[in-house]
């Protein structure tokens, strides 16, 4: 049976009362905001805490679907998930990642917290933004406080950037100071959604010290038929750092260059497991037959470093578990 939290006796406003705006959450969204500001206005910490205790129990679907919306709009949700005293983090991250995918706006909201001040706020903030999409209006905001994210966070941003095609001076912005991940990342979205002024960018990326964001920005070069990306990867493919050599390696054979095949051929016979299996998958590429059925190859993430991802592939998305089932509470 449910039990709703009750950190200070238990509430006027009472669970049946609840229960009948979950409800009509689903049939008047608007109704029941309206009702939950007159519950409020009489019973705040009443509210708050069958809310809380709602939160802590199971959750159904349908409810979340209907509620989750106009609690978003109430603002409560926001401090509930994010106070740091109301849910365990793990818990309230994944309650705000299901929110955000049912309201969406709910992501701008949190984003208005991240200079708030108050560390734990925007720690959980910052664990929610590595999940969750980011949209085109989330990133000015973002923007404020990006060199204090953390790395994943960064690194989802860039992601998102290229099919947000923003302002190059936001991209440039980005750019700057960036950490190498989120280099690479930026200019591997650019190229996946044909930014419309990538060019400068990609000369820029061609002089990067990081082996990920030079492979990346060659391989853009070399589609846009610019000279300069086969010769970065001719440069690259004779580095005696290893890293190089592969990520560019990897990039070649995206771009089928027959002409650095015979560089490529001698890399195919190194004693280095990764740069030999990184070299024969690129002549392996190289030398498939181009179909006008088979559609170019968009870029993938280049390697950083020998490993598995030295094929190109990407690791399997991770997939987050509903917080909802049947729930007593709503019936």
């Amino acid at each position: 049976m449910f039990t709703p939290f009750q950190p200070s006796g238990a509430p006027r406003t009472s669970l049946n009362e609840f229960r009948q705006v979950v409800a009509l959450a689903r049939r008047s969204p608007d109704e029941a905001r309206g009702r939950l500001d007159e519950m409020a206005a009489v019973d705040p910490g009443g509210v708050r805490s069958l809310v809380l205790g709602w939160l802590q129990g199971e959750v159904s679907e349908e409810g979340a679907r209907a509620l989750f919306p106009v609690l978003v709009e109430w603002r409560i949700l926001r401090d509930l998930l994010f106070s740091g005293t109301s849910l365990p983090e793990p818990r309230a991250v994944r309650i705000a990642a299901q929110v955000a995918e049912i309201d969406p706006s709910f992501v701008g909201l949190l984003i208005e917290d991240l200079d708030s001040g108050d560390s734990t706020r925007t720690a959980r903030i910052a664990k929610l933004l590595g999940e969750v999409e980011i949209q085109e209006h989330h990133l000015k905001p973002i923007l404020r406080n990006f060199k204090h994210l953390p790395l994943r966070v960064q690194a989802n941003v860039a992601r998102a950037v290229g099919t947000l095609k923003p302002e190059r001076a936001i991209v440039e912005e980005l750019m700057s100071g960036a950490q190498d991940r989120v280099r690479a990342n930026l200019i591997e979205s650019l190229l996946l959604a044909d930014y419309p002024d990538i060019r400068p960018i990609l000369e820029v990326g061609i002089q990067d010290s990081n082996n990920r964001v030079r492979a990346n920005a060659a391989l853009g070069l070399y589609r846009l038929d610019d000279p300069r990306g086969e010769e970065t990867l001719a440069a690259m493919l004779r580095s005696p750092d290893g890293r190089f050599p592969i990520s560019a390696c990897w990039a070649a054979g995206q771009a089928r260059a027959e002409k650095l095949a015979p560089t490529i051929k001698a890399l195919a016979m190194s004693r280095e497991d990764a740069l030999r299996r990184a070299a024969q998958k690129a002549l392996s590429r190289i030398a498939a037959p181009k179909t006008s059925a088979t559609p170019a190859a968009k870029p993938a993430l280049a390697p950083s470093r020998p490993s598995a991802r030295s094929t190109g592939a990407k690791p399997a998305t991770k997939q987050r578990a509903p917080i909802w089932k049947s729930s007593v509470m709503e019936g």
